[in-house]
């Protein structure tokens, strides 16, 4: 079948002035519904990817980002560079506990909600947003001018057909790169979420260079546990390479199912926020104990033990949710609350476990840098775009917002 470059693409308004708009809803689907079961267990905080050193797993660290390629891609990046990332959803089963038929329509909607939280616009019933961050935070935070889009051709150009079958997983839709998988897929079986699996998923994955690969699954770990959130690697050229560069999601916590509340709908702009180089504010190490409050390190691009490296993000001393549970940490429960530094935390931050509010200027300097980088940077090329999407390069923005009005 013939690729038409033709599209429904809409080109979001600058961050800036995203920013001036925040306060207002977005257009989700009014539908979605909060409701939290009795029978569901408590839902687990995403940990960091995996990699094996030596025999031994260890936290992934990735490909090395300094301050000076940071500062780089800041004096190299237009103001008002916009970035288009496609994505080919995995999915693992078409139901996962609660979470309702996941389909097209279903994760349009999770990409819609995620978009919303790059670019600074409040999600609909969700409390915590833009405009509950601490005043004396506000000045820190920002957003990044993202949009999130499901790839509709498949890596020879060909458009997606609905019940076309890629490597074991099926077309949902047509038009929508979700493939659906029996739950005993051998990726699967192993558990996506572990560095083990990686083999097989090199076998199913789509191009790295051409998309972004999201797993979605119910037991992350294949350990009978179907309560973990997510997990995502950080930017790795030689994962990209491999096709094993991936995010992988929980469908019980998407929109639109019985979710456990609309702030943590939320995790999986976190996990996207990982896949673009952005750690934890918080210390932790991999054995899940919590070393003492320091400032936050800079240590040549890596993380060290000591908050995230970037400076607009003051450090939590523990996570605010714990993986044994909500709300542990009361100490530090709440906007306008100090670390052990006498410095105000930055309680809403996206990468923290407390509320999803906002990203830091610190933070959006960092993804822009990940956005540059070799593992990242051919995604959102006019070329792979018109050859993923269907976007013709000189569409203008008045036909591209008219289209997306249309389709809404």
């Amino acid at each position: 079948m013939k690729r038409i470059t033709t599209t429904l693409f809409s080109l979001l308004i600058a961050s800036s002035l995203l920013v001036i708009s925040c306060a207002k809803e977005s257009s989700i689907d009014d539908s979605i519904t909060t409701k939290t079961s009795q029978e569901e267990t408590t839902p687990k905080p995403c940990i960091i990817g995996q990699m094996e050193v030596n025999g031994q797993l260890v936290d992934h660290v990735g490909d090395v980002l300094t301050e000076a390629d940071i500062a780089a891609a800041e004096m190299a990046t237009k103001a008002d560079q916009k970035y288009t990332i496609p994505i080919v959803f995995h999915v693992f089963g078409k139901t996962q506990g609660s979470s309702g038929t996941l389909n097209a329509a279903r994760f349009e909607k999770a990409l819609k909600w995620i978009n919303n939280d790059y670019n600074g616009i409040s999600n609909p019933k969700d409390k915590e947003n833009w405009n509950t961050i601490n005043s004396e935070r506000k000045n820190f935070s920002s957003t990044l001018n993202i949009e999130f889009v499901m790839a509709k051709f498949d890596e020879k150009g060909e458009a997606l057909v609905k019940g076309t079958k890629y490597n074991g997983g099926t077309i949902e839709s047509n038009d929508a790169a979700v493939l659906i998988y029996s739950t005993s897929q051998a990726a699967n079986k192993i558990g996506l979420g572990n560095w083990s699996a990686n083999t097989q998923i090199s076998k199913i994955s789509w191009d790295n260079k051409m998309y972004m690969n999201v797993y979605i699954t119910h037991d992350l770990y294949a350990n009978g546990g179907t309560n973990s959130s997510g997990v995502s690697w950080y930017p790795d050229i030689k994962m990209t390479k491999a096709g094993t560069a991936r995010v992988v999601y929980n469908g019980e916590y998407l929109p639109g199912g019985k979710y456990w509340d609309p702030d943590f709908t939320s995790v999986i702009t976190h996990e996207f926020g990982h896949f673009m180089y952005l750690a934890h504010p918080f210390n932790e190490q991999i054995s899940g104990t919590f070393v003492p409050c320091k400032p936050n390190l800079k240590d040549g691009g890596t993380f060290g033990h000591y908050g995230d490296g970037v400076e607009d993000t003051p450090q939590m001393e523990n996570s605010s949710r714990t993986a044994n549970g909500w709300k542990k940490n009361m100490a530090y429960w709440g906007h306008g609350k100090k670390n052990c530094l006498n410095e105000i935390i930055d309680f809403g931050n996206f990468m923290n476990y407390g509320v999803y509010c906002n990203f830091t200027k610190g933070q959006v300097a960092r993804m822009k840098a990940a956005l540059a980088g070799d593992a990242r940077n051919t995604l959102w090329t006019a070329e792979n775009l018109e050859k993923t999407l269907g976007i013709v390069p000189s569409s203008t923005l008045d036909e591209r917002i008219k289209d997306l009005d249309g389709k809404l």
